[in-house]
């Protein structure tokens, strides 16, 4: 081969490489238009029944990096929270909320095709990656059927921004509910238009809302602040306050209403606070062997049955729920207190709030502790329990050993929360009087022979000057008065009638109006023990510091009215009191003065 036939063959053979190059670069550059935009409009998943779904978990990182799961199941006909004892997931609407919006959710538009933009749009998953920044980790959503088949399954990563090159006005509504969001057996990001709150947080499950009571229903507040320190009963103020209406003014029990009123935005504060008291955390109470509450709802011991079980493991099913009452804060008495059915205290004392529905709520508070966001929420993790008497007289007297406690406290974000548990009965009496029945009158016997007089027509009825009535006979005289007696009583009795027929309906109405008081209040009593039976409960202490506040806080000087009329001192009397320092005076000459010997000296 001559040099001019191999340089050909080189030129050949380049020109060929780069071809295939070229074709190769086109191939791997060029816009995908089947498997990738092919699915964008297509639904993720094939749409499901909600009815289906039996199991919700959502699992993300919080900013230290550490996986959150939060599990939401259904357990017979009641939606239960795995992570969390067991505890109702009463948000129902929530729950049905998110379902539906999982439910045939759209590949809007690809904006990502490769693993390596998984952090750039949010959607790296939380079940394997902990090292990556907090923005760029997603949230894992599962949902299962019955069966633990897989139904649906996202990571939703960042919500969409604003296009910089429009105004935000005019892309806010459109885009303030896109997602980037992708299956995790994908790796392709799309932009997802859907309408979802994916909340790991425990009360936004529930109705955090602890005894479901309105302030201006409140009738009265009874403070007890008992206190139990190693074992030991310990009394201390009690403060009872009442009012008759919902914006009545508060009366307390003992006070000197002469020269004493009541403060009353004080005790609003403790109303309001009763009213806003929220679950933060929970605790199931201990069951007896054969799966029943030791405690029944209304706080007495579930002792049915344990007549037959041996003494020994009595004492020991006491003893650890002595031990379990105690780790909370709680103490249960072997006899009641004196004069009293209670036989469970709560270490910092009780309160009672009563309600115009008839309900009576017994809120006993235990230890204080503090901790982080799962030792608050179930137990474990990091708790330090609390003695807060001594924390609130450090704090007074400006300790700097508890000032750097406080800032450590800030610092790890532990919170200072208390033990609570709560006891619902209805009391009738809070209903006010029975209405009394209104007696019917007795209507009066007719006496024998009785005709009634008839009204005389077509005569003329005057008299004339000479004229007299007949005489009546004798023997008719006394029967006359007896039927004129009767006449008389009867009209009485016709009168009382129209007025006991009238005191009767409004006897009825009220006696209705009562019968469903009552059966409304023993309805809320009863869905409120059955809420309250098998747990403790764990609330921000917040404003219940207040409730150690001595008498003083809540009484303060009587005021006096301004636009009262004032005080009138008792009139002068016309008495005259010769001064022997000053001359007397000279009588006036009008004043008929019998001495002057003028104008009246005759």
């Amino acid at each position: 081969m001559n040099k001019e036939t191999t340089r050909t063959s080189i030129f050949l053979g380049a020109a060929v490489i780069c071809c295939l190059f070229s074709g190769l670069v086109f191939w791997m550059t060029a816009p995908r238009t089947s498997t990738e935009f092919e699915l964008n409009g297509k639904p993720f998943f094939e749409t499901f029944d909600p009815k289906s779904a039996t199991a919700l978990v959502v699992s993300a990182r919080n900013p230290s990096g550490e996986l959150i799961q939060f599990e939401v199941k259904k357990d017979g006909d009641t939606w239960v929270i795995p992570t969390h004892h067991n505890y109702p997931a009463e948000a129902a609407e929530r729950l049905a909320n998110t379902t539906a919006a999982l439910m045939g959710l759209n590949r809007d538009a690809v904006v990502g095709r490769l693993a390596n933009t998984h952090g750039k749009y949010g959607v790296l998953d939380p079940l394997e990656n902990s090292e990556a920044g907090g923005n760029e980790i997603g949230t894992h959503i599962t949902v299962k059927d019955k069966n633990g088949n897989v139904l649906v399954e996202y990571i939703v990563g960042q919500r969409v921004k604003a296009d910089e090159n429009r105004p935000t006005s005019e892309v806010d509504d459109e885009q303030a509910s896109y997602f980037y969001v992708r299956r995790p057996d994908e790796q392709q990001t799309y932009k997802v238009e859907m309408e979802v709150d994916l909340s790991t947080k425990f009360t936004d499950w529930i109705k955090p809302d602890l005894l479901r009571i309105s302030q201006r229903n409140l009738r009265s507040v009874v403070v007890n602040n008992y206190e139990v320190v190693q074992g030991v009963f310990k009394p201390g103020d009690q403060f009872k306050f009442t009012r008759d209406s919902d914006f009545g003014q508060w009366k307390l029990d003992g006070i000197d209403e002469k020269t004493e009123e009541v403060a009353s935005d004080k005790v609003d504060e403790i109303a309001t606070m009763f009213d806003e008291m929220e679950i933060v955390g929970v605790r199931p109470k201990i069951t007896l062997p054969d799966g029943r509450q030791l405690l029944k709802p209304d706080l007495t011991l579930n002792l049915d049955g344990l007549g037959q079980v041996p003494e020994r493991v009595q004492r020991q099913i006491m003893g650890q729920a002595a031990r379990d009452l105690a780790q909370q804060g709680f103490f249960l008495a072997s006899a009641p207190l004196k004069g009293t059915d209670e036989r469970l205290f709560g270490q910092q004392g009780k309160v009672d709030v009563t309600t115009n529905d008839g309900v009576r709520y017994s809120v006993y508070f235990g230890d204080v502790f503090l901790g982080d966001t799962e030792s608050i929420e179930i137990g474990g993790g990091k708790l330090e329990k609390v003695d807060s008497k001594k924390k609130n007289d450090a704090s007074k007297k400006g300790d700097s050993k508890n000032k750097v406690e406080n800032d450590s406290t800030k610092k790890d974000k532990r919170q200072k929360s208390r033990f609570v548990m709560v006891r619902v009965k209805f009391d009738e009496s809070l209903l006010g009087a029975v209405p009394a029945k209104p007696t019917e009158p007795t209507k009066p016997t007719e006496p024998e022979g009785y005709k009634p007089t008839e009204p005389k027509t077509g005569t003329n009825d005057k008299k004339g000057p000479n004229e007299q009535e007949p005489p009546v006979p004798p023997a008719e005289d006394k029967k006359t008065k007896l039927f004129k007696q009767y006449e008389a009583d009867l009209a009485t009795y016709r009168a009382a009638l129209g007025k006991y027929q009238a005191e009767l309906q409004a006897y009825n109405d009220q006696t209705e109006k009562r019968n469903k008081s009552i059966e409304n209040g023993k309805k809320i009593a009863k869905d409120l023990n059955d809420r309250f039976g098998p747990w403790y409960y764990v609330v921000g202490v917040g404003e219940l510091e207040s409730l150690k506040l001595p008498r003083d806080a809540f009484v303060k000087p009587k005021q006096v009215d301004p636009n009262a009329p004032a005080a009138q001192l008792p009139a002068i009397p016309n008495i005259f009191f010769e001064d022997s320092k000053q001359p007397p005076k000279k009588s006036d000459s009008k004043s008929g003065d019998p001495k002057s010997g003028k104008n009246g000296g005759k």
